[in-house]
């Protein structure tokens, strides 16, 4: 084959080579900030736990679009809620 064809295959590998690695370095870096995002709201849930708040109905009027009961859970400010245990660990 003629050198130049040779040449440019061997390019062209080389460059599919060096995607297929960029291709799985985004791969674990989105992993990584994925776990790094649920580390962090974690956190926050645990601290609102810490305050006194009920996660538990907070989380379930969250997912029941139920904005009366989510503000008053919020108004209590900390005092007076069930369950203020720490949020399970993912």
């Amino acid at each position: 084959m003629n050198e130049k064809i040779e040449a440019m295959k061997q390019s062209n590998n080389k460059d599919r080579q060096r995607v297929r690695k960029l291709q799985e370095k985004i791969k674990d870096r989105e992993a990584k900030i994925q776990e790094m995002e649920q580390a962090e709201l974690m956190d926050q849930v645990n601290s609102l736990s810490a305050k006194g708040f009920d996660v538990k109905k907070i989380i379930s009027a969250i997912q029941d679009k139920d904005y009366g009961s989510l503000m008053s859970l919020i108004k209590t400010d900390g005092k007076g809620g069930t369950d203020t245990g720490s949020a399970p660990q993912i």
